[in-house]
């Protein structure tokens, strides 16, 4: 993967969640510490994220996922 592919990947998994059912992008704003604004940011792409947003994205998409990582990340994360 090129650099920045994984972090969009994170951030297109966390889009998709997100449209699955009404709530969500507020559950998802609380849970990771940051404004709706930031989250609108990252669907368009406008903002990137930091390491330690990164991080722990991976770690809520992988708890609302049932312990599976997204699509693309290495196995080497699964400690998330």
């Amino acid at each position: 993967m090129m650099e920045g592919e994984l972090s969009k990947q994170l951030v297109k998994d966390l889009e998709e969640w997100c449209s699955q059912k009404y709530g969500r992008k507020g559950e998802a704003c609380e849970a990771l510490g940051i404004s709706r604004q930031t989250l609108s940011n990252w669907f368009a792409y406008r903002q990137n994220l930091t390491g330690e947003q990164a991080l722990k994205l991976l770690k809520f998409l992988k708890k609302h996922r049932r312990g599976k990582l997204p699509e693309g990340v290495p196995a080497e994360l699964s400690w998330a």
